[in-house]
């Protein structure tokens, strides 16, 4: 499929989805090979990077992230608010990603985590970026 098709017509079938993403105007699905399909709005909503590799979507009111193996972050959609596009972080190192309307969140490990006193403790975190605020949820985890 190409991404003018699938923005044109509707969700996709089938199996092998990883995981979705509902925007504004578009919707995501990222497949298990890595690859994302979109669909919905037009505008650049749907002009998703092609490849496989991808292991984290989001779509948010006007644009999307995505993020590679590598915790590389990237951005497409609408850039009129706030540069959420073009001013998207560079480099690698990043766990998490989420757009907001006007903003955008990520999560990025600038080294590694010190090892736990007790093996048997970690940390889960959510991240999500809303129309007027943003949330950050951590976990413990025994």
């Amino acid at each position: 499929m190409t991404w003018e098709r699938q923005c044109t017509g509707g969700a996709p079938t089938g199996n092998g989805f990883t995981q979705i993403s509902a925007g504004e105007f578009h919707s995501l699905a990222l497949t298990e090979d890595g690859t994302i399909v979109a669909w919905g709005g037009a505008d650049g909503f749907c002009d998703a990077p092609t490849g496989n590799g991808f292991i984290q979507i989001s779509a948010g009111e006007f644009n999307s992230l995505a993020l590679t193996k590598d915790g590389t972050i990237v951005a497409w959609g609408g850039d009129d608010h706030f540069s959420q596009c073009s001013g998207a972080p560079t480099g690698d190192g990043f766990i998490q990603a989420n757009p907001g309307n006007f903003h955008s969140l990520a999560i990025k490990v600038t080294k590694p985590p010190a090892v736990p006193e007790f093996p048997s403790l970690s940390v889960s975190l959510l991240l999500v970026a809303g129309v007027v605020g943003s949330l950050l949820l951590g976990r413990q985890i025994h």
